[in-house]
């Protein structure tokens, strides 16, 4: 019966293998959802200083009227 006993081995290796992928799923989700809440606020704050410089720089071609 030593193959039944491999199968099981196998099953049990299997069965173990399922759990550290999904745990390693729930982790890179969480380290996902981490990372979106912190990079969503600095891509907003970036976006709005390029607008700034590109307002500054028509600001300055700008020619004042007498």
């Amino acid at each position: 019966m030593t193959g039944r006993t491999d199968i099981s081995a196998l099953q049990a290796i299997i069965v173990d293998a399922e759990k550290r992928v999904a745990s390693a799923q729930d982790e890179l989700s969480q380290s996902a959802a981490i990372l979106a809440h912190r990079v969503g606020p600095l891509a907003t704050a970036h976006r709005l200083a390029e607008l700034a410089l590109e307002f500054h720089e028509l600001a300055q071609q700008e020619v004042p009227s007498p």
